[in-house]
């Protein structure tokens, strides 16, 4: 039985990101964008795609699949097939015409994927100034979209082929899109209220005041910000009303928090914008949109930094923002004369991605490739029982 830590874990991680900086690097020599976004997308689709029972809702999407999905002419009337599964209703439908043309669960996976790594090229391609680092960032910052929240995905993917009528200010397409979407994941939902401002260019000295007050709810009042949240819960209803109540209560609200390494890398992150975000903006005014994800991306993490899952969700919605914002800041960052201000930034960058891969030391994160050596669904689980016992005990205390 394999160890519940080991450093080995993380070394298919490290050798990917490693491979994703060399292909960002040769795509900025080169400036061949086509050509190695799809060298990136081969890999991501083979990686990711090919992988065995990696993470941790393969427990509740394997079984699901294979015995409560059915296939769409198995006699059941639809409605019955429906009221089998779990899910939200636009995923229940996809996992329902996927069983019916392909029963087995690792081609489920691998064919989502494919969908998954399409619908990403597409976005990176159009906004991305680097499409092998904005695959890159997303397996650094998201990559349990992936693994793990596999209706989160598609309804985040859905969401971001809507940032385009946002930009051109066409709200039917926008809500239609956000629609669907929210029939995969009701998450989606929280991409409406954006429509209205994220379009619109943030004043510095705002910029300067939400970081600051930011800092303020991390180390001292981050449980003002759930309070809120528990208040407006009350007018909710339905499945949105059960998940706040659930979310709300896997808070630790009496944590007072200290610097770590997620903080550094916000904080980072933060200042970069800060600097950067003229810049960014007199270059390219649609660019307004990502900045404006990516201030509500950073704020989400230090307002809801007690409140790990609620943290995870909303957090990993919007961390689409770093994939598009961090090509563009390079390329302010490289305008500048002082040669130590850009080294050290492209410097510090490698460095965490290389650390971030290098701290999947968790039997949760260790790789398998079906190819080469899946285990089972059964032995996974008896694998993982240990780990999956501490987080749940961890998560109620």
């Amino acid at each position: 039985m394999s160890p519940e830590y080991s450093i080995s874990y993380a070394i298919p991680w490290v050798i990917l990101a490693v491979i994703y900086l060399i292909l960002t690097i040769r795509e900025y020599a080169t400036e061949l964008h086509i050509k190695f976004g799809l060298v990136s997308s081969i890999i991501f689709l083979l990686f990711f795609g090919l992988r065995g029972f990696v993470g941790w809702d393969y427990a509740n999407y394997y079984p699901s699949y294979i015995y409560d999905a059915q296939s769409l002419f198995a006699p059941d009337s639809f409605s019955t097939k429906m009221e089998a599964l779990e899910w939200d209703r636009g995923y229940s439908v996809y996992m329902l015409i996927c069983k019916t043309f392909f029963p087995d669960y690792h081609v489920f996976v691998f064919f989502s994927t494919l969908i998954d790594t399409v619908l990403l090229y597409i976005f990176l391609k159009k906004h991305s100034l680097n499409i092998s680092l904005g695959f890159l960032l997303f397996i650094i910052f998201s990559s349990i979209l992936e693994i793990d929240t596999l209706r989160n995905i598609k309804s985040l993917l859905i969401c971001l082929l809507a940032i385009d009528h946002i930009i051109n200010r066409n709200f039917i397409k926008f809500i239609v899109l956000v629609s669907i979407a929210s029939t995969f994941h009701y998450s989606a939902i929280l991409f409406l209220p954006t429509y209205f401002f994220v379009h619109k260019r943030i004043p510095q000295t705002i910029l300067y005041f939400v970081f600051i007050i930011g800092n303020f709810f991390y180390f001292f009042s981050g449980f003002v910000f759930i309070n809120f949240f528990e208040k407006i819960s009350i007018y909710l209803s339905g499945i949105f009303l059960e998940k706040s109540e659930i979310y709300i209560q896997s808070g630790s609200y009496d944590i007072r928090h200290t610097l770590s390494f997620g903080f550094i890398e916000r904080t980072i992150t933060w200042i970069l914008l800060l600097i950067t975000n003229k810049k960014i903006y007199e270059k390219r005014v649609w660019a307004t949109v990502f900045i404006n994800f990516t201030v509500i991306y950073l704020s989400c993490y230090f307002l809801l930094a007690n409140n790990e899952v609620i943290l995870t969700r909303i957090g990993l919605l919007f961390s689409f923002s770093y994939w598009i914002i961090y090509p563009m800041i390079f390329e302010i960052v490289n305008e500048y004369k002082i040669r130590i201000f850009r080294a050290g930034v492209i410097i510090y960058f490698v460095v965490y991605c290389l650390i971030r891969s290098g701290i999947k030391t968790s039997i949760m994160d260790k790789y398998e490739n079906i190819i080469f050596n899946t285990s089972d669904y059964e032995y996974k689980m008896i694998e993982t029982s240990a780990a999956r016992e501490n987080h749940n005990k961890t998560m109620l205390n």
